[in-house]
């Protein structure tokens, strides 16, 4: 057996198991696709850590596992290292990561098509995949503004649109980038990463000319290290890819003119890697990856609403396959594309859903605790924020309102108490950053308003200080700072 004895994950279950490390072709002609049964965590798991565990219905072929078809990654933390087990007579894969997940990330497993079984079959042309949530301290949700960052610039209004947190340089601890509309750059800002919670001082780290709005953050290339999808507009550039230099910088790399609104990192082919849906006008536009962090156009998707303006991926049916929930911010209306694992897409439902407004964000996760995918949305203008809950099939319940005041911007999820579900922080342009707590089964309530700001923008949920529970890092578009925000 083989077991490491540094890490922080008990080996018994392993010992008693017995690992495999190596195996003998057997001569067994094929009856289907290698088909997964199980997998520990399940699927959208609100707080886990440790090992990922992925059972299959025959042997598996150990020479087909690799890092590059066997892929756990962090939203924060970015691609995880670690070993790779089999156990009960080759059928299962142990993923052992080499450290924890960053608190209240959500991790994402994805397992190529060529995974094999020892009958020479494979996974199919779909592959597998599912997300899960690390879990997080309890707290006390006593919020304290301990630091500001200034995104300012002497010469523009750099007006932050995203402010995404990420493990840019690869120590450890979450930086924060900013995509700035006014100043058409992106700038990040490095955690000191000494338990202070503090950053360093802001880094230019890419000019773009072009309006970037809307941002996805993964590994596209390959090597470990964070990249940087961007978008325009649909009539101008489109989206713009940068790779990561491994030190808070980015390098442009290509230009795809296509639409480009919302876009979201979502494998879409089955082969592990993160390909790039992106709306444009009425569709959504592809962006296939072909494992290096270059793009070619896919098959458009259809996905029956008039003006497609966001999108985001998760496994709305739970068959293992990435589907796209999109929305449309001219008719109010959301639907999912259910994914057939070979880049094409298919409506769910008969028709669209209404959102409760025109929405301007929207954020995936188990908001009611009954393993699958729910939906969180903004509503600019109307000032509400909806909840809709999945019916399991990528259909939802009718849309469940709140009312934040003033003028939504954006959201995020993250599990802000410790309790093991999903939270709510919704930024509140002119008022507040307004912070709600899940009682468990989607019914939100408010928890707390965060230092009221005149334009109260983007926000995201990290821990700063690496004490285990959910920070905030607040973006202020006038006053071009950003807050953070201690949970004590």
């Amino acid at each position: 057996m083989f077991c490491r004895l540094a890490l922080p994950f008990p080996c018994l279950l392993v010992a008693l198991a017995g690992v495999a490390v190596g195996q003998r072709a057997l001569p067994h002609e094929t009856r289907g696709p290698l088909t997964v049964i199980s997998t520990v965590p399940v699927p959208n798991a609100t707080s886990y850590s440790g090992v990922v565990s992925v059972l299959f219905d025959r042997p598996v072929n150990v020479h087909s596992v690799d890092a590059g078809s066997f892929r756990v990654s962090g939203a924060m933390s970015g691609p995880m290292a670690g070993d790779f087990l089999f156990t009960d007579s080759r059928r299962r894969i142990l993923f052992v990561p080499d450290a924890p997940f960053a608190a209240g990330e959500e991790v994402s497993v994805a397992l190529a098509r060529d995974i094999a079984g020892r009958d020479g079959s494979h996974l199919g042309p779909a592959g597998h995949a599912f997300r899960y949530w690390s879990p997080v301290a309890l707290s006390s949700t006593l919020f304290t503004e301990y630091s500001t960052l200034s995104n300012d610039s002497t010469a523009f209004q750099t007006d932050v649109f995203t402010l995404v947190a990420g493990d840019l340089d690869d120590d450890g601890s979450p930086d924060l980038l900013t995509v700035n509309e006014g100043t058409r750059d992106v700038r990040t800002f490095l955690n000191l990463g000494d338990g202070s919670g503090e950053y360093g001082p802001r880094q230019d780290t890419a000019v773009a000319d072009i309006y970037l709005k809307y941002t996805a953050v993964a590994d596209f290339s390959g090597d470990g290290l964070l990249d940087l999808c961007a978008a325009d507009d649909p009539f101008t550039t489109g989206v713009r890819a940068f790779h990561g230099l491994g030190d808070g910088g980015f390098v442009h790399v290509q230009d795809v003119p296509i639409g480009g609104l919302g876009i979201a990192a979502v494998d879409v082919d089955g082969d592990a890697d993160l390909d790039v849906a992106a709306c444009g006008p009425d569709m959504v536009n592809l962006l296939l990856n072909d494992g290096s962090g270059s793009f070619t156009l896919g098959t458009p998707v259809e996905g029956g609403l008039s003006f497609e303006f966001l999108v985001e991926g998760g496994d709305l049916d739970l068959d293992g396959i990435m589907d796209l929930v999109l929305v449309s911010h001219a008719t109010e209306d959301i639907r999912t594309s259910l994914g057939s694992g070979d880049g094409t897409f298919i409506p769910a439902g008969l028709v669209p859903q209404r959102t409760g407004g025109r929405t301007v964000a929207l954020d995936l996760g188990d908001l009611d605790g009954d393993g699958d995918v729910d939906v969180a949305v903004a509503n600019q203008s109307q000032g509400t924020a909806g909840i809709l809950r999945n019916l399991g099939s990528g259909t939802f319940s009718s849309v469940s309102i709140l009312h934040p005041g003033g003028d939504p911007y954006s959201s995020t999820l993250g599990d802000l108490d410790g309790d093991g579900d999903l939270d709510w922080l919704v930024s509140v342009t002119g008022h507040y950053w307004r912070a709600y707590g899940n009682g468990g089964n989607a019914a939100f309530t408010p928890l707390a308003d965060l230092y009221p700001g005149a334009a109260a923008s983007a926000a995201t949920m990290l821990d700063a200080d690496g004490d285990g529970d959910l920070d905030l890092a607040l973006a202020e578009r006038e006053a071009e700072e950003i807050r953070l925000i201690r949970n004590d």
